[in-house]
Order: C-alpha cells, then structure tokens, then sequence
C-alpha cells in the first residue's frame, strides 16, 4: 500500500482464489479525509484565480477571457483541467507571482495520490494471498497480498554450466509434466549469469501462456 487507511469492502473482497479482470476495482481505502482535504485546496485555488482576475484584467486585459472562462469551468468536485497557457513571459512572470503554478501542481499531486486509495487489476488473475480484511487498518509500505496472472507463467530450470552455452534467448522449450502426459510449449526469455557454486547449474527461465 503506498496510503493509509481503513480498508473498505467491496462488491468482491480481495481474499485468495478471487478473479479479477483487468481494471476491475481490487482494494478500496477508506479516502474520505484525504479527499476532504483535496476539496479545500480546490477551493482555496478557485479563490486564488478569483483574486488575480481584477488585476489580470488591468495588465493583460486581452487575456482575461481564458482565465475567467478557467474559473468559470472550475467544478472542485473534478481534476483541475491543465491551465491556461501564457502567451508571453511578462504573463507568466505575472501568473507565478501569485503562486498559481505552485498551488496547481501541488493539486496535480494530491490527485495522484488519490487515486492510490483505489487499487485496480493491472491485468487479468487470480488473488493467491491475501493479508488483509475489511475493517483492517493498512498502513503505508503493508503487504496487502499477492495478485498473480494466470495468463502467463515462468518456471526456472537449472542448466549444466557446462550445457548452458547449447541455450539461447528466444530458443523454443518443451515443458513436460512429471508423468509425460502432457507437454506445453515454452520460450527461453531469460538466462542467468551467476553459476550456482554448489550445483554448478545456471538457472534458465522459460515462459509459456498454454492452458493447463
């Protein structure tokens, strides 16, 4: 968890064997006091834009209609949409002396963060392990559990050292199950450096998405 909070039930709980799709909402944080806070800085920078326009319209007054149209679009119940852009630096000096830039991406910011109150699947799978329950308490840096995908998997295979230089990146594998009734097509992806000095093998890993 990269935020703290309460953890919220959801339409299915994140416990072991659950599926997910891809995008479907896994971990919801309880963000009401985070988003409370969000909603005043909103806030605080529509007053902010409120208070410049006076003088925007004084110094620049053929650039005032963008930012009242700005303020006017403003809802502090949505993302703030990009800013106006500066049409010269004299306005951009201007702009940033009253800290509008500041205060916009330090909302930027706060809204990113937001979103990590929600976990969504970044792929299709199953929960394997799950450490947490509704009601729990999470902290930030807590393991929640872990989310495998099913759709692609990698075993480790040890290689004689002295075989391995046979197997290349990209070679195709065989993967055959214990009792050879079944075998499944795989791809060398990846070929450790390191020789395990006890077994004298390096680990060769292969990766198939084949059912089964």
């Amino acid at each position: 968890s990269e935020v703290n909070g309460v953890l919220l039930p959801s339409k299915k709980d994140f416990r072991a064997g659950v599926a997910f799709n891809k995008g479907e909402l896994m971990i919801r944080v309880d963000d009401s006091e985070f988003k409370a806070s969000l909603l005043a800085k909103r806030s605080e920078f529509e007053n902010q834009i409120t208070a410049l326009l006076p003088d925007l319209k004084l110094e620049f007054p053929d650039e005032f209609s963008k930012w009242y149209n700005y303020l006017t679009s403003m809802d502090i119940d949505k993302n703030l949409k990009p800013l106006p852009k500066a049409n010269s630096k004299k306005e951009k000096f201007f702009i940033t002396g009253r800290k509008i830039y500041s205060t916009f991406y330090s909302i930027r910011n706060l809204e990113a963060r937001l979103e990590k109150y929600n976990i969504r699947a970044a792929f299709t799978g199953v929960v394997t392990e799950s450490n947490v329950n509704p009601g729990t308490l999470i902290r930030v840096g807590q393991k929640i559990g872990v989310f495998s995908n099913t759709d692609l998997f990698e075993i480790s295979l040890p290689v004689s050292a002295a075989d391995v230089n046979l197997v290349a990146v990209g070679d195709n594998a065989e993967i055959i199950s214990p009792d050879g009734s079944t075998v499944w097509q795989g791809k060398v992806t990846r070929i450790n450096a390191a020789i395990d000095v006890n077994t004298q093998t390096v680990n060769v890993f292969v990766e198939s998405s084949e059912k089964g």
